[in-house]
């Protein structure tokens, strides 16, 4: 049965496998955060603010 409204790109994007462990889960985040910046042209797109973590370290 599908739900009543369609998912968000985020929630599919954010949605585990079984089969992540903690460690690789994150790198999976990454590489789907930055394929869908890559398929859709908009280098800003962040989901969970996964990217901007890594792109804006904290600064000392």
């Amino acid at each position: 049965m599908k739900s009543a409204q369609p998912e968000t790109v985020e929630s599919i994007l954010m949605s585990p496998e079984p089969w992540f462990e903690q460690d690789t889960g994150r790198l999976e985040y990454v590489n789907r955060i930055k394929l869908w910046r890559h398929l859709t042209g908009d280098a800003t797109y962040d989901a969970d603010h996964w990217m901007s973590r890594l792109e804006n370290p904290a600064r000392a």
